[in-house]
């Protein structure tokens, strides 16, 4: 399990790089960490129809690519997705363009070659922390607002017909709901 306790397999990654090799090696990499449901592909406008089929947690986008590049597919990208995480390659190593990527939304950025694979994976699994917070949050925050839709209900019915059996109810669920993320909150060491 990881990161913040939640099985790696459960998060989907996608590899985005017009080079075969480097996309071949960043999924053995991933694989061997323990993240199993991972694509690839090998151009940013490709990477773009993926995202529009189905949900990923964090792209590995490469800056240099043929047809759309990976800025541009990190702004297209972050403006219709944006909890999911991007991490800029780049085999040019420059500050302007991971700052310019930074700007447009990029989680982080990593350079090529990958001389150091357990920075590549703590990149990875910082970007993923952040994917299981704002879940997290995302999860907190619709299930508070069911709470409070249904205690507006039921002020408004104690209201009409004075019965107390239902405000009982609702405090029940509500501490239900209280163990529930007290536990999540457990499970994810306290963030």
């Amino acid at each position: 399990m990881d990161p913040m306790g939640i099985e790696k397999s459960a998060f989907r990654i996608m590899v985005v790089d017009d080079s075969e090799i480097v996309r071949e090696y960043l999924i053995k990499i991933l694989d061997q960490a323990g993240y199993t449901d991972i694509t690839q592909a090998e151009t940013g406008a490709k990477a773009l129809e993926l995202l529009e089929q189905d949900e990923y947690h964090l792209l590995l986008l490469d800056i240099q690519m043929p047809e759309v590049d990976g800025i541009e597919t990190l702004r297209r990208g972050k403006q219709k997705y944006p909890n999911t995480q991007f991490i800029i390659m780049t085999a040019h190593g420059s500050l302007d363009t991971a700052m310019e990527a930074i700007d447009q939304g990029a989680f982080n950025y990593i350079t090529k070659p990958f001389d150091d694979v357990d920075f590549v994976l703590s990149r990875i699994q910082a970007a993923l922390e952040r994917v299981a917070i704002i879940h997290y949050n995302i999860d907190m925050i619709n299930r508070l607002q069911l709470v409070v839709g249904k205690l507006k209900r039921t002020q408004k019915e104690k209201d009409a017909h004075k019965r107390q059996g239902q405000t009982e109810e609702v405090i029940g669920r509500l501490s239900e709901i209280i163990n529930e993320l007290q536990e999540f909150r457990r499970k994810t060491k306290g963030v």
